[in-house]
Order: C-alpha cells, then structure tokens, then sequence
C-alpha cells in the first residue's frame, strides 16, 4: 500500500517542481515594457533594471536582454557575458542567431526569431523563439524568449 502511495504521489510531485515557462506573450509584454523603461529613464538606467537577477526582467525560465546596433551585450541573465559581442554567434545546428536578431530588428523594427539555446551554461541546447524590437532613441534592441 505504501509503495502504491509513493508511485502515485511522486509523479505529482515531480509535476509540482517542474520549472514555470515563461510564454510568448510574456516575452512580447516584457520586451516592450523594457523599450518603454529605457524611453522613459535612459539606457543607463534601464541597462541596471535589466540586469537586476531579482528584477522584473528576469522572471520564470527566461529575461529581457538588450544589444547594441552592432551585437554587444548590454543585459543579459548571465553577468559575464555583458560586454561581449555575440554578433557571429551560431546556435548548434550552425545558424547565425545573433545576426539575425539584428537583422530583424534593424530592418523590420521588431520581430521573431528562433534557434537552440541552452537555458543555463552546459545544458543541451532547446529550441527558443525570442521577440526582439529596435528601440530607435537609444539605438539598441531589447528581447526576450521562450523556450517550446
């Protein structure tokens, strides 16, 4: 009867701890409430919000994170990373995500993109599709994504 109980509630339990998703209107909501942030209190500041790992911008399985015209890292979850230029980044399959965030959001102003991605360093890569948007006045792009 107990091993009965163990095997009937341990499923229940794994479901319980499973990590929550963020979903896609989240990330749409998220990226532009970013934009807005840095329309309202400068990049300098809005940069210190999202880069914030108790803030707003970070929630659930994902975070807003923001790029320079030319595919520096300003925000991200990771905190080594900023800084970095991720413009020739290739997912596993060989793709050039982080050029195509930037084409798409240089040429269309907002958009969707989607490649592997691992959620933490050394995990398996799973497929993400993020939003990302230009914000014009600070000639930068903010997005955010969600894994499926």
């Amino acid at each position: 009867m107990i091993a009965l109980l163990i095997l009937l509630v341990s499923p229940l339990g794994d479901l319980l701890a499973a990590e929550e998703l963020a979903t896609r209107e989240e990330c749409v909501a998220k990226t532009k409430q970013a934009a807005k942030l840095i329309e309202e209190v400068g990049l300098e500041a809005a940069l210190q919000k999202m880069n914030d790992p108790n803030g707003p911008f970070m929630w659930k399985d994902t975070y807003v994170f923001c790029l320079d015209e030319t595919g520096k890292v300003l925000a991200h979850k990771d905190p080594k990373i900023i800084g970095y230029q991720a413009r020739g980044l290739k997912d596993v399959d060989g793709k050039l995500y982080m050029q195509e965030i930037l084409d798409v959001a240089n040429t269309k102003g907002e958009g969707w993109v989607s490649y592997m991605y691992h959620k933490t360093p050394g995990a398996i890569p799973e497929p993400k599709t993020s939003y990302v948007l230009k914000v014009p006045s600070a000639n930068v792009i903010v997005g955010a994504g969600f894994y499926e």
